[in-house]
């Protein structure tokens, strides 16, 4: 089409009566369609918005959109406000200053956009109406107006004047309703409407573009967001009315299908001989062809290998299914993730890298999740999210080629911005972007998982699992063992300390847990470091025990488990200080102080200093007692209100939490020798019997901490 591509988007979502409540969505849907619209390789429109403004600022936009047009013009409006219906059953649109009772004087008639499209001169019009005209029930449902209008009637066909081809394509059906996709608690950030949302999607990723022509027309776009809608709500309808000659296309997509090119001849026939050596000639050739920068000449190698690969001998088949082997695609990061943002904050992108032959190369994405957007850049396709809503959000992004597909997990927890005298402001730290595996670490990289060794871009293979979970597995696998063996003269730890022996198998399971943690990738970002800092705290209290027994018995006796325990319980502690630097080296990793609306967090941080208060007053009775044994009740006081505190004050949270487990289950085990070794002085154990009620009471909290955190989502679908 030689004419201009022009769209007016039109959104309220503020009113001066009272009667129309404030909408969530149309400012947030003008800002997404908008930039999707005027993108020159997608929509390729120029675009002009109208927000919030008076009914005859609306009208005179409108008007001028439709008379300054030519007929080659592709003209689109959009509308996103409350639909209303006149008692004479006319159908307008709500603007910022309409009153319910003058609809004619202050609100937009569905009669003056239509004589505006009779008298315009372009063939070719577009409207999108993301307005309902009903009534919503339901938790979580928002209600855009009341009454019922049918929106199609207000725009019939076959009365364009000199057009010669108009859509309309609404929200809902004149008897349905449209609902919001924003949580109700919060309408201080917005997110698009279902309807808007899927327009969005469908623009912007090229799903829309369902025969992969690289174009998306007006049909395909409206089948895209139909299906988009009911899937996420069965009870809205879009509902479309197009009179068009020809078929009109809204933008263009990257989703454009390659066509495999035959292959020679000669090949051909090459394949077709009866000879073996002549067959595996022509894999060679088909090879070469596959690899090669023509993505249509790989695309019909691969088919010609696919058959051989099928239907020869197997040496030549084998040759054949190396040589689509080698064509696979492959994408470098098994997943991505952005850690913790500031609600609002711009978050660093992150690329995910292809390997492979341009045919492996030649993907189509598509996401999940509307706040995950893809951009193609020189270094690969971009991924970046929408922190509007907050909440722990989890997606995935799917690459789709010639030659396979891959599904990459996207994970963001996106944090309440903080509030200073009821105004949002930024965070004290920069939340950065930390991907879980990152790409091209150096030889030896610093991570959140401890020290990673290797260095993926050398050689073939992926980076080697970070160093810090064999050290910890390493400890728990020791300390348990430990247990077993002869700990002092013949007798083994079990036999002579009962209570020591729980307290190593307890500290020896949670090391294991939390080597394990270190070296998954889902869960060696945060949940492995955090276990180990807790572990390590309590493994200070085991090391000076067993030390200050070794002093007490003048080191006579002493066998193999005594040897396996210290040495276990320095690997953790050496371990606990290398996934300390390493995540003291991450700008995502700080200490911020508590606000005063925290109170899980504020009912921690008191239950461990009454704890801490207990245990220290039993550790100065029994100081008088036994000088060693004091001093090793008086660091468990200190451990008991340390370890709490710093697990609410540490950022991310999904950190402190891990900190908070590892410190419980071992402190928990802890207490119990503790309490043994009093009594067995004669020291009085009843404050450390309601310490260790105290730490029971903690593990509850906790859990309520991490599914509060758990249920920060995003907003829901109906």
């Amino acid at each position: 089409m030689g004419g201009e591509r022009k769209a007016l988007i039109v959104a309220n979502d503020e009113y001066e009566h009272e009667a129309l409540r404030r909408l969530m969505a149309p400012s947030a849907d003008a800002r997404a369609l908008a930039r999707v619209l005027g993108d020159r390789d997608i929509g390729g429109f120029s675009v002009d918005s109208v927000l919030n403004k008076p009914a005859h600022d609306v009208e005179a936009r409108i008007e001028d959109l439709f008379a300054d047009s030519q007929p080659d013009d592709l003209l689109l409006l959009h509308f996103s406000c409350h639909g209303l219906k006149s008692e004479a059953g006319e159908l307008f649109f709500a603007a910022r200053n309409t009153r319910p009772d003058r609809l004619g004087s202050t609100a937009i008639a569905a009669d003056f956009i239509q004589r505006c499209i009779k008298s315009c001169r372009a063939r070719s019009i577009v409207l999108f109406l993301d307005c309902c005209y009903g009534g919503a029930f339901g938790q979580g449902v928002s209600v855009r107006a009341s009454g019922s209008a049918n929106v199609l009637e207000s725009f019939p066909a076959g009365k364009l004047g000199g057009g010669k081809g108009r859509a309309v394509i609404t929200a809902s059906s004149s008897m349905e309703y449209a609902f919001e996709g924003n949580e109700l608690a919060d309408d201080h950030q917005q997110q698009p409407s279902l309807f808007t949302s899927a327009l969005v999607q469908g623009l912007e990723t090229g799903e829309a573009d369902a025969d992969e022509d690289g174009l998306v027309s007006l049909n395909e776009l409206y089948d895209f967001v139909f299906d988009k809608v009911r899937e996420q709500n069965p009870n809205q309808t879009p509902s479309r009315d197009v009179e068009m000659q020809g078929e009109l296309y809204v933008a263009q997509s990257q989703r454009k299908k390659v066509r495999p090119l035959p292959i020679p001849a000669e090949v051909q026939a090459a394949l077709l001989d009866p000879n073996m050596f002549t067959r595996l000639g022509a894999v060679g050739e088909l090879r070469a062809r596959l690899y090669g920068e023509d993505v249509p000449a790989a695309l019909g190698a691969q088919a010609a290998l696919a058959d051989l690969s099928r239907t020869d001998i197997k040496y030549v088949g084998d040759a054949a299914a190396e040589a689509l082997g080698g064509a696979a695609l492959r994408v470098t990061e098994s997943e991505l993730g952005f850690g913790e943002v500031e609600r609002g904050a711009t978050a660093d992108s992150l690329v995910l890298h292809l390997s492979g032959p341009p045919i492996a190369r030649a993907c189509a994405f598509s996401t999940s999740e509307r706040w995950i957007r893809i951009e193609e850049a020189r270094d690969g396709p971009r991924v970046s999210i929408d922190t509007t809503a907050a909440g722990r959000l989890r997606g995935s992004i799917t690459v789709k080629g010639p030659t396979g597909e891959a599904v990459v997990p996207v994970s963001v927890d996106v944090m309440p911005a903080v509030v200073n005298d009821g105004k949002a402001i930024a965070a004290d730290a920069k939340l950065v972007a930390v991907d879980a595996n990152p790409v091209r670490p150096p030889a030896v990289a610093v991570t959140p998982a401890g020290v990673g060794l290797g260095d993926p871009a050398q050689g073939s293979g992926a980076p080697r699992p970070p160093l810090l979970g064999w050290v910890v597995l390493a400890g728990g696998a020791l300390m348990v063992l430990g247990v077993a063996l002869p700990f002092q003269w013949d007798t083994s730890t079990m036999e002579q300390a009962p209570s020591l022996a729980w307290y190593l198998l307890l500290l020896g399971g949670m090391a294991l847990a939390g080597g394990v943690c270190s070296l998954i990738p889902q869960t060696r970002q945060w949940v492995g470091p955090g276990l180990v800092l807790g572990i390590t705290a309590t493994s200070t209290w085991g090391l000076a025990y067993l030390i200050g027994h070794f002093v007490d018995s003048n080191g006579d006796g002493f066998n193999l488990g005594f040897l396996l325990d210290v040495v276990a319980h320095l690997l953790l502690i050496a371990a606990g200080c290398v996934a300390a630097v390493a995540l003291a080296r991450l700008d995502e990793v700080h200490i911020r102080n508590l606000s005063r609306h925290d109170r899980i967090k504020w009912l921690i941080v008191a239950l461990g200093a009454a704890g801490a208060l207990l245990v220290l007053l039993t550790a100065i009775d029994v100081w008088q007692s036994d000088t060693s044994i004091g001093a090793l009740t008086a660091w468990l006081a200190f451990l008991s209100i340390a370890l709490p505190v710093t697990a609410v004050l540490l950022r991310p949270r999904r950190l402190g939490v891990p900190v908070m487990a590892g410190w419980l289950v071992s402190g928990l085990a802890l207490t119990i020798n503790t309490g043994v070794v009093i009594d067995t002085i004669g020291g009085d154990t009843t404050r450390i019997d309601a310490f260790f009620i105290s730490l029971l009471a903690l593990a509850a909290i906790t859990v309520v901490w991490r599914r509060q955190q758990d249920e920060t989502t995003t907003a829901p679908r109906t």
